[in-house]
This record gives C-alpha cells, structure tokens and sequence, in this order.
C-alpha cells in the first residue's frame, strides 16, 4: 500500500483507494447477495408451529410418504382427543384401516382412503401431472372446460411457447370467419354445482372433475373424507385444522412427550375411558407438524442453507463477509493515512521540504541540527551562571 506520509500524490494512490474502495463494498454486496433467498423460497413454511388451519399445498408438498404420515397423525390426533364420531370410526375402518378408497382410484396411489400423486407427478387441477408442465396449464385445466371444437388444419401454426412447440391460431389466417372460434365455455368451476348419478356404481361419476372427488349425498360430488375444497387451487385438499400459532417448541423425547407421540401414531392404545390431556395433545401434536414442516422445507430449498446466522447471512455469505470486514479494516487504515497526509500537506514548511533535493533536506537538516546545538549549550551557559551567582 503507498505511504500517505512522506510521498506526493500519485497515480498509484488512486488507483489503490479505487481498488480497496470497490473491493470492500463488491464484498459486503456479495456476502448479502448469496446469502439472500430468492422469491421462490419465500414462506415456505406454512404448516406447523407458528401457524394455524390451513390447507397442505399437495403441489409444493407432495409426495406419498409426507402425506401419509401427516394424515395418519391427524387421524391419531382426532382419536386421541376424542374428535371422531362413531360415524367416521364405521369409515376409517372400511376404508382407512384396510387402505381402500371409495371407487378406487383412477390415478395416483390409495393410502388410507385418499388418492395421493407421487412428487414427481403432484396434483394440478384434479390430476397427477408432471412437475414440468406446471406452467403449460391455463383455464381449460383450472375449470375443467372441454376441448373447443378444432378449425381447419389452415388456420393453425405449429410455434414454440415457453419452450415447447404448440400449435396455435395463426395471426394472419384469424381473420377468416371459419378460423374464428363459435364455441366459448365460462371460466367457472363450482363444486356445489357438480352432481353425479344415481347408483351404486356413480361413486365414480366424479373422477373426470378430480380423482378425490366421490359421489355423497343427495348426487353431489363431494372431497373424501378429511379432504375439503381449496378455491384457490380447484381441487380437494387435505385440511389441517388444528391452529399451532401459539404453541411453544417441546422436546418430543421426553417420557410423557414421548408417550402421547406414541398414542399419536397408534403405537399405544388409547382406551376410552382415559383421560387424556388434550392441550398436551394439541403440543405433541403441532410439534409433529414442525417436524414435517423442517423436512418440507428442506426439501423445496433444494439443499440451499438458510440466511439464519445473525438472521441474515449463511456460512458462504458470513465467509464473504470476514473477508469483507478485513478489506474493510485495510480501506480505513487507508484513509485515516489519507487524512494525516493531507492536513500535513497544508503545513507550509512541509510543503518547502518536499520540494527540496535530498542534498538540500541534508543540509537543512544539519542546519537545524547545528541551531539546537547552540541553543542547548546557551541553556548550558545559563543553568552555570544560575548556580555560581547562588553559591
């Protein structure tokens, strides 16, 4: 680094501030940089401690084993705090227990009564599609309209849209009246509006609008059990209606924790005549969500570390930002040598010196050297005098 003490400002001086000055703050921009989430990764967390009712996201969230395992420990929890009617008893064990659902399923996978799609496949408006076609699906799929009838072969081109080659109306053919679409369909889906036949065998009436829809009462399409209507994504979701927003973080391996887990999961039996306290429930219970909740989002996170440390920063970023820290500590050594340098340059005999030869500094020197001799042995002279005229 170039001395700001006894050297004139120089290029190099520049090009040193320059360097240090974008350096430090490229790296403090960086460490901020890689350690931010991008949008996508935004509340991901949605269920579990901290959080109240709401519908499991089976797009985000898919895949067999986490809603199995967040459907039997609802289910466990149900019993346990004594919300199953012996209605729902006669239903999970038809269907539940044994692991069949009502008409089959016409896709997917049935685990304790309900349809579930693999995470590669999650459910999209009703049915079990790739991951990749996500954003290929628009309102024919939203609200299940038909097919339009087709136009002629001449008033299609064969374009690429979001990557895919789709076959489309051609803009300079749309003019012809035999290339203008005469049929229309509403953009409306109403579940309440879905009816089904009349038999036994119209159980399935109802898969072609979803395969988790099943003909009920009175001829209406009705979400399997535990499952209700998500307006917001037009299909059947399992619900999660226990409200954990206010429930404390437990360690689950306590004795007494650790029994209620165990009643949960059905791995204790729980006899009807004991007592069971349900707010110990209700903290095992949204405990258990957590659980499920840290492995959801580790999953959709892709392996990415959360920005926890100092609530900004993960461990590439806090790297980054030492080293920032310690460019930073050289930058303001820098400037605080740039300051001493400029007040001393506004010292005139300063400014005489530096423009002096080295023999011209040497010589100045020895004069200065030669004027403090004398002076020192006048002082000499003096201090004798004093001390004669005391004697």
């Amino acid at each position: 680094m170039p001395s700001f003490t006894k050297e004139k400002w120089t290029c190099s001086h520049t090009a040193v501030l320059i360097f240090f000055t974008g350096a430090v703050a490229g790296l403090f921009a960086l460490s901020w940089a890689v350690s931010k989430d991008p949008p996508e990764f935004k509340n991901l967390k949605y269920f579990g401690l901290g959080q109240g009712p709401t519908f499991l996201n089976t797009f985000n969230a898919s895949g067999v084993e986490l809603n199995k395992g967040l459907y039997e420990e609802l289910f466990g929890y149900k019993k346990v705090t004594g919300q199953i009617t012996e209605t729902d008893k006669q239903s999970y064990q038809a269907r539940s227990a044994q692991n069949k659902c009502q008409g089959g399923c016409p896709a997917g996978q049935c685990v304790r009564g309900l349809c579930l799609c693999d995470k590669e496949n999650p459910v999209q408006y009703g049915k079990c599609r790739p991951r990749s076609e996500a954003k290929y699906l628009g309102d024919r799929e939203k609200y299940r309209k038909p097919e339009l009838p087709p136009l002629p072969d001449n008033c299609y081109i064969t374009v690429e849209v979001d990557g895919r080659m789709t076959r489309v109306v051609d803009d300079l053919e749309a003019h012809r009246p035999e290339c203008q679409q005469k049929v229309s369909y509403p953009n409306t889906f109403r579940l309440e509006e879905q009816t089904c036949g009349l038999s036994e065998a119209a159980v399935g009436d109802c898969f072609d609008r979803y395969m988790n829809l099943v003909c009920g009462d009175m001829n209406k399409c009705v979400c399997r059990q535990d499952m209700r209507w998500n307006d917001d994504r037009m299909q059947c979701e399992l619900f999660l209606p226990e409200d954990c927003s206010g429930v404390a973080e437990v360690d689950l391996a306590t004795s007494e924790n650790k029994e209620m887990e165990e009643m949960i999961k059905g791995r204790k039996l729980v006899l009807s005549t004991a007592s069971v306290d349900k707010e110990k429930a209700k903290t095992v219970y949204c405990n258990l969500l957590e659980v499920h909740s840290k492995k959801h989002v580790a999953s959709m996170r892709g392996g990415r570390e959360e920005p926890t440390i100092l609530g900004v920063f993960n461990t590439i970023g806090i790297i980054i930002f030492g080293v920032a820290c310690a460019f930073g500590f050289l930058w303001l050594i820098m400037i605080y040598n740039m300051v001493r340098y400029f007040i001393r340059s506004l010292d005139p005999r300063n400014v005489m010196m530096d423009n002096l030869t080295t023999g011209e500094k040497i010589a100045a020197l020895g004069a200065v050297a030669g004027q403090e001799m004398v002076e020192r042995q006048g002082e000499e002279r003096r201090a004798a005098l004093l001390q004669g005229q005391t004697v």
